[in-house]
């Protein structure tokens, strides 16, 4: 085949179809810049409030307005959320001063390395108690009851009116540290225990009755620190030295606690193995174990009392955003109000629109002052509106 016949079989592209000169975006219309104008003007300008909510008209834009509303309410509520999640319940107990609460839980803890006794919570989340003559896994409900008294004899050396753990001050005379557990109550005999609630077990200690009896007379045990193992929660009690309640960690669970032996809190600083800490080596060492346990039992109060106040928070800043609209609503009525053509819709949408630079501004107030993070909204807000009524809406002005 010759060269000028195989240069005619090469392949030819195809020429692109021209569809036609490209669509050009239609710029924005004035009125739709206008509004995106306002709308951000709504920030720091009262009277761009009372023009969104006035002319901006459709469904759109009561979704904007609301979702200002809202966004102020989130944002203004985010401070209490975070201040709430980062509580310490475990610092909260054991920072100075501590009224010798610190000491007590570590001569509570000798005590059980000491007697042999020891505090376990399963892996059932269940508290087990052991003694040399008393073991709450293995005997039967009958046995585990004339043992129960004996086993707190063996811990404490008499079985008393009062069987639970007490920590004298050598130079007071007198108690300072009490533990209790409830399993020795259920099985007094004094009276059916079975459904005495671990609620009304600690409320029993802290008003300073003795639980060990039905009719729950006053004793010596009111107003100091206490330590109580209820039948599925844990509690922590602090008092201050005039006898007075200084603090009182949420009920810890069980359930968070699986495998936690109270013996071992002291074992592992001086037994075998552990680092022989003492004096004030070994309460560090002790007070951060107990640090550990209060906040892993607290943990999810914790999650869910901050949620919970968050909501309340919340439920709040959107009844003060309703509260201020139907004021603007109040404040414009009258015969010769000029604004008295403003509906009652128009002066909710002029007060979510408000909302939003509050609640930004609130946000700032309530990481930098938590002490103040609830209320700074409403103040805030409250100044906004009050600000807007008496120049924006004066009745010596046009109605807009």
């Amino acid at each position: 085949m010759s060269k000028k016949k195989k240069k005619n079989n090469r392949t030819v592209r195809a020429t692109p179809v021209n569809n036609g000169p490209k669509k050009e975006k239609k710029p924005l219309s004035p009125e739709a810049k206008d509004r995106i104008k306002t709308s951000f003007l709504t920030l720091v300008n009262n009277d761009a409030c009372i023009k969104a909510g006035r002319e901006f008209r459709g469904l759109g834009f009561v979704f904007l307005a609301v979702g200002f509303a809202l966004t102020g309410v989130v944002t203004s509520a985010v401070p209490n959320l975070v201040t709430r999640l980062n509580v310490n319940y475990g610092s909260g107990l054991l920072k100075a001063p501590t009224f010798s609460y610190d000491q007590g839980l570590v001569n509570f803890s000798k005590a059980l390395s000491e007697k042999g006794c020891t505090i376990l919570i399963n892996d059932e989340g269940k508290l087990e108690i052991t003694t040399a003559t008393y073991n709450a896994e293995t005997t039967t409900e009958e046995a585990r009851a004339k043992q129960n008294v004996q086993a707190w004899a063996d811990f404490l050396g008499s079985a008393e009116d009062y069987p639970w753990y007490c920590d004298q001050s050598t130079s007071a005379g007198a108690p300072i540290f009490n533990v209790f557990v409830k399993e020795h109550y259920k099985a007094d005999g004094t009276g059916d225990y079975k459904e005495f609630s671990d609620a009304a077990f600690v409320k029993s200690i802290t008003k300073g009755n003795n639980p060990n009896f039905v009719d729950q007379y006053s004793s010596d045990i009111e107003g100091i620190n206490a330590l109580a193992f209820g039948d599925s929660h844990i509690y922590f009690i602090r008092y201050k030295a005039n006898g007075a309640l200084s603090y009182s960690a949420p009920a810890g669970s069980y359930s968070a606690l699986k495998g936690t032996d109270f013996k071992d809190i002291y074992d592992s600083a001086t037994g075998e193995g552990g680092a022989h800490l003492t004096g004030d080596e070994l309460k560090t060492a002790v007070v951060k174990k107990y640090k550990s346990i209060i906040n892993r039992s607290t943990d999810q109060t914790r999650i869910s009392t901050a949620w919970a106040y968050t909501g309340i928070a919340a439920g709040i800043f959107a009844g003060v955003e309703l509260l201020f609209g139907l004021i603007l609503f109040l404040l414009t009525r009258g015969k010769r109000n000029p604004y008295r053509i403003f509906t009652i819709w128009d002066c909710w949408k002029i007060a979510f629109y408000a909302a939003l630079a509050p609640g930004i501004l609130a946000l700032g107030v309530g990481f930098l002052l938590p002490q103040f993070a609830l209320f700074a909204f409403v103040f805030l807000y409250g100044i906004r509106i009050m600000w807007l009524s008496m120049k924006s809406l004066s009745t010596q002005a046009p109605a807009k």
